[in-house]
């Protein structure tokens, strides 16, 4: 549960204080040498009939010999974003990753790989004097090179933290990427009691349809323990 939710639109901010519903859902299954993770998660907020922010995913991740500090993994995503337009991003790749791991206290990732994506853009985002006469929805299917960092781990004994940067690109335009940060921080107040801060952004240099290059959330996090 959230007590506060703050979405920034290109130079357009609107903060909303009220409840932020969500739901997440990460289990994880080895067998043998291989490592299965489901992550699932659906949030929206409700600040009347303008203001309904709706997005999720669902993403599956397959590692093999993943105690290996070098080894492959494949890939599959859905995911939606009402507010900035996107009705389905369908993504199946495969990376190569390399881990490091540093005392058992924090691991640092690496990988590099190929992926497939298909998209279907709306112009809901869009301002209206730039909305074309046709507003058919965009749907692109292309291949991409997808290359990641990600660092995660305890700061303290009651803290912990997770960045990751994204950087995928189509191979004849690479230096015209679309780049994405995620950040947590989750820190245990008490045994039944925790906070979290959690900051998504992602630039895009040449987005589907004209919406601002760049937009983030921002949210704070109340998690009750039982």
């Amino acid at each position: 549960m959230g007590w506060q939710y703050c979405y920034r639109f290109g130079n357009r901010q609107t903060k909303l204080y009220t409840v932020r519903c969500e739901q997440l859902l990460r289990p994880l299954f080895a067998k043998k040498k291989c490592l299965y993770i489901l992550s699932v998660s659906d949030r929206f907020t409700y600040n009347g009939p303008q203001d309904f922010l709706n997005t999720g995913y669902f993403h599956l991740r397959f590692r093999e010999r993943y105690k290996n500090q070098k080894h492959t993994e494949s890939f599959a995503q859905y995911q939606w974003d009402a507010k900035i337009g996107i009705r389905r991003r369908l993504v199946l790749g495969e990376n190569f990753r390399y881990n490091f791991w540093h005392l058992r206290k924090w691991e640092m990732t690496f990988g590099t790989g190929l992926m497939f994506e298909n998209e279907q853009w709306n112009y809901t985002a869009v301002d209206t004097s730039k909305i074309p006469k046709d507003k058919s929805d965009i749907i692109t299917n292309v291949l991409k090179s997808n290359n990641y960092i990600k660092w995660e781990g305890n700061i303290s004994a009651s803290s912990s933290a997770r960045l990751a940067f994204f950087y995928q690109s189509l191979f004849t335009s690479f230096f015209q990427p679309r780049i994405a940060i995620q950040f947590n921080l989750n820190v245990e107040a008490t045994k039944h009691l925790a906070l979290g801060v959690n900051f998504s952004g992602l630039y895009d240099s040449k987005p589907i349809v004209p919406i601002p290059n760049f937009y983030y959330s921002l949210s704070n996090s109340l998690v009750v323990k039982l």
